[in-house]
């Protein structure tokens, strides 16, 4: 019996199952997944249907990946990216589902035009 890569989680219109959840999303330098190192994540803040900030997400926060386990509903996630040592100023980076087939592009940040990105992810039940 052979293992079969796995599936993203998160599918293209940005929709995932509750019972999905926990899924890792990584922060990458290039479109075929490589981690960025000369970027990091600066903040991460999640926002439900009503701009009301999610308590306790993302529920893990690393330099190039963060961890969400939300509950049915819309949400807005909000990026803001910073130099690491290296880090040149005008980059261009992918957020992207951490999965073993390939990356689901799930948002392009380009901190010269913006500080920060988002993206919606609507979690069904």
């Amino acid at each position: 019996m052979t293992n079969q890569p796995l599936a993203c989680k998160i599918s293209a219109a940005h929709e995932i199952g509750v019972s999905k959840m926990a899924v890792t999303i990584k922060l990458c330098k290039d479109t075929i997944g490589h981690l960025a190192t000369n970027y990091q994540f600066a903040s991460v803040d999640v926002y439900d249907s009503s701009g009301s900030k999610v308590r306790d997400q993302p529920s893990s926060l690393k330099p190039n990946s963060f961890v969400l386990n939300l509950p049915a509903g819309d949400f807005n996630v909000a990026v803001t990216v910073a130099p690491a040592e290296g880090g040149t100023s005008k980059p261009v980076l992918f957020l992207y589902e951490d999965c073993t087939q390939a990356p689901v592009q799930l948002c392009f940040i380009d901190t010269a035009i913006s500080p920060g990105s988002s993206f919606s992810l609507m979690v069904t039940s």
